[in-house]
């Protein structure tokens, strides 16, 4: 058994209190209903695998999804996907605003997708990094929308969907860089859990 932080690895899907699903390929866009735009790069075994996990688990588990995990998890609450989106690739952090405490958290981000929630998400934080984005027969472009604050100008960085206990967290808390990461993740699931 492996313990971190007050919390012990259990192996089936069946006995967790907290499941966790990691990084990875981008989700497949059919799981949302859209074709594939260029850029995008996925994995069917692994999609089929991660949904059969989220089929097995207790409803009573807290779901956490971790940068691609955060993606699929949004998936199946519902939630669609940007296909493609800048300015994420930013090991080092970048800082994203927690909407309850009004603070500024610096965490991690690699990854090229980002969420769209579905109704009923709650937004716990946001950025405001992208320059552009994609999805089927959607395109955003900061430079045309330069004072965007819509759902299109917003970069969804943590969400919460309670009927599901879902915690969908873009960053990597696992990273060491940047330090305030992992303590927001964990402050998070405090929080929620």
């Amino acid at each position: 058994m492996f313990k971190r932080n007050g919390f012990q690895t259990v192996l089936m899907p069946e006995h967790c209190d907290i499941a966790v699903f990691t990084g990875g390929a981008d989700v497949n866009p059919a799981l949302y209903g859209e074709l594939v735009v260029p850029g995008t790069n996925f994995s069917p075994r692994r999609d089929a695998q991660d949904m059969a996990f989220w089929r097995r688990l207790p409803t009573a588990c807290m779901k956490i999804g971790i940068c691609r995990g955060s993606q699929l998890l949004n998936v199946l609450n519902g939630g669609r996907l940007w296909q493609d989106a800048d300015n994420h690739g930013c090991y080092k952090g970048h800082y994203v605003k927690d909407l309850l405490t009004g603070a500024n958290r610096q965490v991690s981000s690699t990854h090229h997708q980002q969420c769209r929630p579905a109704e009923g998400a709650e937004i716990v934080a946001v950025a405001h990094l992208s320059q552009r984005k994609f999805a089927e027969n959607v395109m955003w472009n900061r430079e045309q929308s330069p004072n965007d604050q819509s759902s299109y100008g917003t970069d969804y960085e943590v969400l919460w969907y309670k009927d599901t206990r879902t915690l969908c967290f873009q960053g990597h808390p696992e990273y060491a860089v940047p330090a305030d990461c992992e303590p927001y993740f964990f402050e998070l699931i405090k929080r929620y859990f």
